[in-house]
């Protein structure tokens, strides 16, 4: 996708689906959103979330819910899928020095690095926050944040920073090839877990090592195939509807996704008919969009309600 200055400079620094062709990236440049699926941009602008200010991180909390961090400007809130933004008045009250230079969400726990504070957490959607590792080298950039069972794992300036809460282990891998360069870069940038492997991404290239020489236990594979059991769902739209509403699904690609998996019910819990005003537009063989006809429907509150394996997702939706 072709967005002239940003794509060419690697000034992109992020990107989230909003749902249908929206999309709404962070650059060094400030936010931006297209409507047409990256086809013409715009500036993102609103009186609290300025189109100038450089963004850095998206992260999704639930259907409707996002946090975006920008440099120097500390941390945002939407509540309805990027419409609008709230600053998020952190504890960090000295936010013009900070900078939330990685941040990962985990079973609704969010993880950062905040620059020259730590590694820290927060249970309140960033809020308050909470020190993970004090000993962490406050002055170095830990880019990327995963979480793994119970282990986080962050890009260190070198290598790889592995740690446990659970049983208080703590030790940085460093990568013999990755070193620091002389304008002071992290060459460190990213990280993956495939399979038995954790993957590093960096200036000079991939690196792999196994789970097992990091000291970190693998998932069970009760673990493994539950976590394959996977369904997202994209905010509807239109919503409210008239006529009809899409819903963008993504769901397991190793489990069969019909329109049997799909019910409606009003707002008071009762399942309606819908047979013959459902149907499931398939666009790759793991995600596509749920249509509901509901031009017959009555104006009210539905839910459609999605089960897919062990995983069950409701949307709400208004019809008009």
């Amino acid at each position: 996708v072709d967005v002239g200055l940003f794509s060419n400079l690697n000034f992109i620094k992020d990107v989230e689906l909003l749902g249908g062709d929206t999309l709404l990236i962070a650059t060094i440049l400030g936010t931006r959103y297209s409507t047409d699926f990256g086809l013409s941009w715009k500036k993102f602008h609103t009186e609290i979330l300025d189109s100038n200010y450089d963004t850095r991180n998206i992260i999704r909390i639930d259907d409707n819910k996002l946090l975006l961090t920008a440099y120097k400007e500390g941390l945002f809130k939407s509540i309805n899928n990027g419409q609008d933004w709230e600053r998020v008045n952190t504890e960090f009250k000295d936010i013009s020095e900070s900078m939330f230079v990685s941040i990962e969400l985990n079973n609704g726990v969010v993880y950062s690095y905040i620059n020259e504070k730590g590694l820290f957490y927060s249970e309140d959607e960033g809020v308050t926050w909470n020190e993970y590792y004090d000993k962490i080298d406050k002055t170095d950039f830990y880019k990327d944040i995963l979480i793994y069972n119970d282990y986080l794992l962050t890009t260190s300036p070198n290598g790889v920073f592995v740690s446990n809460k659970k049983n208080n282990s703590y030790q940085n891998y460093e990568i013999e090839n990755i070193k620091n360069d002389s304008k002071g870069f992290v060459n460190v940038t990213s990280l993956e877990v495939q399979g038995e492997y954790l993957l590093v991404g960096s200036y000079s290239g991939i690196y792999k090592a196994k789970l097992t020489e990091l000291n970190i236990s693998a998932k069970s594979s009760v673990e493994s195939e539950i976590e394959r059991n996977y369904l997202y769902t994209f905010p509807p739209y239109p919503n409210p509807a008239k006529s009809e509403v899409k819903v963008l699904i993504f769901w397991d690609i190793n489990l069969p996704m019909t329109t049997d998996d799909i019910s409606i019910y009003d707002i008071t819990g009762k399942k309606i008919d819908a047979v013959g005003k459902i149907s499931l537009v398939k666009q790759e063989s793991h995600f596509g969009n749920l249509i509901w006809d509901c031009s017959s429907a009555q104006p009210s509150i539905y839910l459609i309600n999605i089960k897919h394996g062990t995983e069950e997702k409701a949307v709400k939706v208004v019809v008009e």
